[in-house]
């Protein structure tokens, strides 16, 4: 789609195309009677009420557009938008099943549908990949044994001496900077 209409489509929904923006893609994973999924986007727009969003939908498939500042690190907005995706996930789940997915900052006009290519890729790796140690219980087991020779090849070189964790030199260096850290040691007194 051309810049100009990109524009022009932004100034209709009075969206400032210039800001940087993360997309998430929120996938009911049934289908709902459609007055459901007026309930449903009612709940987004109360989640994300203190910020600046775009919310578009259509039945199954609703994108939140978020914006930010164009001086706002990346990460900080990727940070961000991941803990609101995580509290509208649990929020959500106990209701619906559903998935979500979220894309990388972007800023510009010309990366609208990459925020979204983006998010929607997330969504799809989700949906097909097992993660050790989840609900399910799910583990490949060439993946847990690969890990344990590692660690138990790491551990025989680590103590040999050829193997080290941290560079001695930088360590002190820190230490010389900013002190010893043992006031961090505490629980929480």
């Amino acid at each position: 789609m051309p810049i100009d209409k990109v524009r022009q489509i932004c100034s209709l929904y009075h969206i400032d195309p210039d800001l940087k923006r993360v997309c998430l893609s929120i996938i009911l994973q049934e289908e709902l009677p459609s007055a459901e999924y007026k309930i449903i986007s009612g709940k987004i727009k109360g989640f994300f009420s203190t910020q600046k969003y775009f919310l578009a939908f259509q039945e199954e498939l609703m994108c939140v557009l978020l914006f930010y500042p164009v001086t706002r690190q990346d990460l900080d907005a990727i940070t961000q938008s991941s803990v609101q995706a995580i509290s509208l996930f649990e929020h959500l789940k106990t209701q619906y099943p559903v998935r979500i997915g979220i894309s990388c900052a972007h800023t510009g006009p010309e990366t609208i549908h990459d925020c979204y290519t983006e998010s929607m890729q997330s969504v799809a790796i989700t949906t097909k990949t097992m993660v050790a140690g989840c609900a399910t219980g799910a583990s490949h087991f060439s993946d847990v044994e690969e890990a344990a020779r590692f660690a138990v090849e790491t551990a025989k070189y680590f103590t040999k001496g050829t193997c080290q964790f941290y560079d001695k030199d930088q360590f002190r260096h820190l230490k010389e900077l900013y002190g010893s850290m043992e006031h961090l040691k505490t629980f929480g007194v």
